[in-house]
């Protein structure tokens, strides 16, 4: 039963607990004090239950049709996303292809990163020779360059990332009892962070 149909069904079943209800009303009326009195009291009382009971089912219904309609419009969102970010993918790959400069695929491809994890900003770092970390590529939402990356991230989770080669990843960084009441993440407000080493043969590049 669609939306339509539960709303005419629903208004016939009014206009009969409605029509039945007047009906029992001018026999309460015109009726003696005695049996007759108390069988139409009672009916009354079991008409008006019965209203109650088709009320609670109407409700059901509908709750129901809006859970459906919630599902039909979450999916219709994620259908919108997956088709945004495979043209996405499709055009920056193309871009890729078409660019033969280190420094620009590394921005393309950042751009890209940033883009389809809803990211406020990226960077790329390479480690010198003094095992040092150099930034490669900063950018922001919107394809800008960041001037001074330095100010922009957290060095804590950079340091950690480099001294143990392995990755960090998470959805609330200020609840992480390991970097939460970090300076650089209170004064930079970071929320989200994922922090990934670049490795060769367990040989950290980047």
């Amino acid at each position: 039963m669609n939306t339509k149909e539960l709303h005419k069904t629903n208004q016939k079943n009014i206009e009969e607990i409605a029509d039945r209800f007047l009906d029992l009303q001018r026999k309460l009326e015109t009726a003696d004090c005695g049996k007759s009195h108390n069988e139409i009291i009672k009916e009354i009382k079991q008409l008006f239950n019965s209203a109650l009971k088709y009320n609670q089912w109407i409700e059901e219904q509908f709750k129901l049709f809006n859970k459906e309609i919630t599902i039909i419009e979450e999916e219709k969102n994620n259908q919108k996303k997956r088709t945004r970010y495979y043209k996405l993918l499709y055009e920056k790959g193309m871009d890729l292809t078409s660019d033969h400069d280190i420094p620009r695929i590394l921005e393309i491809a950042l751009d890209t990163i940033i883009e389809l994890t809803d990211a406020e900003r990226g960077f790329i770092t390479v480690l010198n020779d003094k095992n040092q970390y150099e930034f490669q590529v900063a950018r922001a939402i919107d394809d800008r360059e960041i001037k001074d990356p330095h100010s922009q991230v957290s060095r804590t989770i950079l340091d950690q990332v480099l001294e143990y080669g392995s990755s960090i990843a998470s959805g609330d960084i200020k609840e992480d009892s390991n970097f939460g009441e970090k300076s650089s993440v209170i004064r930079l407000n970071l929320k989200s962070v994922i922090c990934s080493p670049s490795l060769k043969q367990k040989e950290k590049l980047s």
